[in-house]
């Protein structure tokens, strides 16, 4: 997979509550599984937009940097989640021309307002430029890890989508 690391612009949500839809699920945990949380898997979380091996040849940070951006518009991380560090990952399918369906959480927060906010960053975006010409399929998953840092936040506010080393 081509990784892009991409910086997320965090607000805050003041009252406290994250509202929006529940994020869905990739699969299902077993009763006695318990659910591998995004901390747990990635301990020193950073930004990043995987991309399948089929992608890799083609420069899509022009368009991942304006998807990044959409995110940032959305983004509010609750009130009582900001003192927090924390990351979710999430799945969304992207069609060629530009819109998208719901996203799935792939590695939820330890905090569901975390993740919540997460998801429904993802959500608020609205139809994309078409993915680039190079890309010859119908659709493209991306994988996203959104993580927060409050000792972060004004290093994030200075990031642009590039890739990852």
């Amino acid at each position: 997979m081509a990784i892009i690391a991409a910086g997320v612009v965090l607000g805050v949500l003041v009252s406290g509550q994250a509202g929006g839809a529940t994020p869905p699920t990739k699969t299902p945990q077993a009763p006695d599984t318990p659910e591998v949380t995004c901390e747990a898997k990635n301990p020193a979380p950073t930004q990043t937009v995987e991309l399948p091996e089929d992608a890799r040849a083609i420069d899509f940070g022009p368009w991942v940097n304006s998807f990044m951006a959409e995110v940032k518009r959305n983004w509010f991380v609750p009130y009582r989640a900001m003192t927090m560090k924390g990351c979710a990952v999430i799945t969304v399918l992207f069609h060629k021309d530009g819109s998208h369906e719901n996203p799935i959480v792939k590695n939820p927060s330890v905090s569901s307002d975390y993740t919540r906010a997460a998801y429904n960053a993802i959500v608020a975006v609205s139809r994309m430029a078409p993915l680039p010409a190079q890309y010859q399929k119908d659709s493209l998953e991306f994988t996203i890890t959104i993580s927060y840092d409050p000792r972060d936040a004004e290093t994030l506010l200075n990031q642009n989508a590039k890739p990852a080393k």
